[in-house]
């Protein structure tokens, strides 16, 4: 799960942790993800860096043959590679 630590929409205690509870999801499996900013975070390389992580752990990295029998490995590519290009640092002049 992913938040943004000053999230007015979703407070931490109300809604948020109780929710990260009711995850049917054993804790080696789980993961919240508190970020600075609110429901919109400001720095949205870090959620897709915490997405890539996730996508990589359960699905496995991208180009890895043992992907070889997924079903979608072009939608799965795509998705990758737009959010490793979103996560990149941006150079600003």
């Amino acid at each position: 799960m992913v938040n943004g630590r000053e999230d007015f929409d979703l407070p931490y205690a109300t809604a948020r942790v109780p929710m990260f509870r009711m995850l049917g999801t054993s804790a080696a499996d789980k993961r919240h993800a508190v970020l600075e900013g609110g429901h919109i975070p400001p720095r949205p390389q870090e959620v897709y860096k915490e997405i890539l992580d996730w996508l990589d752990r359960y699905l496995g990295p991208v180009g890895k043959e043992s992907r070889a029998g997924n079903h979608f490995p072009s939608v799965w590519t795509q998705l990758y590679g737009y959010l490793s290009r979103a996560a990149a640092p941006r150079v600003r002049c």
